[in-house]
């Protein structure tokens, strides 16, 4: 037997059926009388997280705020901070907040996966509230686990003074699937918030954005 699947996804189980012997369907009650009865047996459950949680109190992001130093870059939308998650479009795999984790990730669940799209034009954006406003140095994207299905492209924005300017350019980050990308900033203009689009779908891991203290 063979399976094709097009153009791509995933198979969790496949069930070959046919008629059961004499002995096992004599057990069965007539389909006018069956009833259903509910699942009691427990599902296991993943013996690892998909992700680290974090939650961060005013104490701990106070603490956290301490230990930047000045003149160096820290990363403005990491949630260790306060940034924030201001709109996700699509969160089929897994929650946007994930991709402003300050740890590393561990697997491909931990982070941000749009569903698939095939209709021309198509993007996903989420948009992320800095911890702080103010210049941007560098962005990085971070692919790690993505190795199949992290965007075909992206663009960056940043909304200063109620405007919207663009950061980065449409780019191909295609060939960097399983892998980081940094981008220079070169403008001086202080940014409150970030968007990030994909085209036409995918996943990242991490979206860090630098600025200096």
């Amino acid at each position: 037997m063979k399976v094709s699947i097009f153009p791509d996804g995933g198979l969790t189980r496949l069930g070959l059926f046919d008629s059961l012997p004499n002995d096992v369907a004599s057990t069965f009650l007539e389909l006018d009388k069956a009833k259903p009865v509910s699942y009691e047996e427990k599902v296991p459950q993943t013996n690892k997280p998909l992700f680290i949680k974090y939650y961060p109190d005013e104490k701990e992001l106070t603490k956290n705020w301490a230990q930047i130093k000045k003149g160096n870059p820290f990363n403005n939308a990491s949630a260790a901070l306060g940034a924030t998650i201001i709109k996700a479009t699509d969160e089929h795999y897994s929650p946007a907040s994930l991709v402003i984790s300050p740890f590393a990730p561990i697997n491909m669940f931990d982070g941000m996966e749009s569903a698939r799209s095939r209709i021309p034009g198509h993007f996903e954006e989420v948009i992320v509230k800095l911890a702080k406003a103010s210049a941007i140095n560098r962005v990085e994207l971070d692919f790690t686990f993505f190795v199949n299905n992290n965007p075909l492209e992206i663009e960056i924005d940043g909304l200063s003074h109620d405007k919207w300017i663009r950061l980065i350019e449409r780019k191909n980050v295609k060939a960097f699937a399983g892998n980081k990308i940094s981008f220079n900033i070169l403008t001086n203009e202080t940014i409150e918030q970030v968007r990030l689009r994909t085209f036409p779908c995918g996943g990242l891991n991490r979206l860090k954005i630098y600025s200096t203290l």
